[in-house]
């Protein structure tokens, strides 16, 4: 492991020399971000491979280097190739230990109490006791994001989104009706930890006809994810990974990420071209789905609201959730 290490340090170093890391902001947050773990003597050699993995696809969009004299060109091909493999789960566990870090530090930002959360390592536990079924579906998320919801009233989430502005002229959350509106489900009485697909924008399922009526589109999400041992994702849920979103975007531009770039990084931010979807949010509790709730990020503000269920939207989807424990 100390000679990975000093091969890692190493090779970061080079990297972190070329005209790419200098004159590419998108890039030079990719390396920032895995540095940590590049250079941590008790990162796992999973963790590391997907960090490795993270630089070279930044690196290989990078289509022509730059012409600046500060640096030198660094090709794909310099990167290392780790030859231990990837440990079991794949690269999955790595990605949910880094994302139990980044819904820490989401936390925190937010003014969040994150004193009684259980540790990394009993998170992981917990997750590696899954069947193997459901640590397969974990595995097609197109990204996997491990959520802690704080068992706290939905409204001082809210409150707490309203408080930390991260984005520019970032308005109120929108939510209608109210948040304690039994649209969005019951108030939850203990923390509890999930696994999400925590996409950028969903993509078109494939058992799910874009042309349904939202009503049926949702029952049908529904049926699908329940058949597996999941749900859809709930309204508290959905204002976590905003959060998420919303302290990533400001870490981006702080790095000296442009506003363009960071927001191509958002979920379902609508002033994304590329991402302009809606997340249609649990009905497990609902018996009457004469309304039907959504989610997404319109530009300015978290949006929260519903849909009348004869509408027919091909860009409404759902997400995943997987649910792990709660404390």
């Amino acid at each position: 492991m100390t000679e990975n290490l000093t091969k890692y340090q190493t090779f970061l170093a080079q990297v972190k020399n070329s005209s790419q890391y200098h004159d590419q902001p998108e890039f030079r947050v990719v390396v920032d971000e895995g540095e940590h773990i590049l250079l941590s003597p008790q990162s796992s050699q999973g963790a590391i491979l997907s960090v490795v993995k993270s630089i070279r696809v930044a690196l290989e969009k990078i289509v022509t280097p730059s012409s600046k004299k500060r640096g030198t060109a660094m090709p794909p091909t310099v990167l290392p190739e780790p030859t231990d493999g990837i440990p079991e789960g794949g690269e999955l566990m790595p990605r949910l230990q880094q994302s139990y870090d980044e819904m820490i530090e989401t936390m925190k930002v937010f003014e969040l109490t994150t004193s009684a959360v259980p540790s990394k390592e009993q998170v992981i536990t917990k997750i590696r006791a899954l069947s193997p079924e459901l640590i397969a579906e974990i595995a097609k998320f197109k990204k996997p994001t491990l959520l802690i919801n704080p068992a706290i009233p939905r409204v001082k989430k809210i409150e707490a989104i309203n408080k930390h502005k991260l984005y520019p002229k970032q308005n109120d959350t929108y939510c209608e009706p109210g948040p304690d509106d039994a649209l969005w489900g019951p108030e939850i009485t203990k923390s509890t930890i999930t696994i999400v697909d925590g996409a950028l924008s969903m993509p078109v399922h494939p058992e799910v006809d874009q042309g349904l009526k939202i009503v049926d589109k949702a029952k049908k999400y529904q049926e699908i994810f329940t058949g597996k041992g999941m749900k859809m994702i709930s309204a508290d849920e959905y204002l976590m990974l905003q959060m998420m979103s919303l302290h990533y975007y400001k870490k981006r531009t702080d790095q000296g990420l442009s506003h363009e770039g960071s927001v191509k990084q958002m979920v379902e931010n609508w002033a994304d071209s590329d991402h302009q979807t809606v997340t249609l949010l649990n009905i497990d509790h609902l018996k009457d789905l004469s309304r039907v709730p959504r989610g997404n990020f319109n530009s300015e503000q978290v949006y929260l609201s519903w849909s009348d269920p004869f509408d027919v939207y091909v860009n409404f989807r759902s997400r995943p959730s997987v649910w792990i424990s709660e404390f």
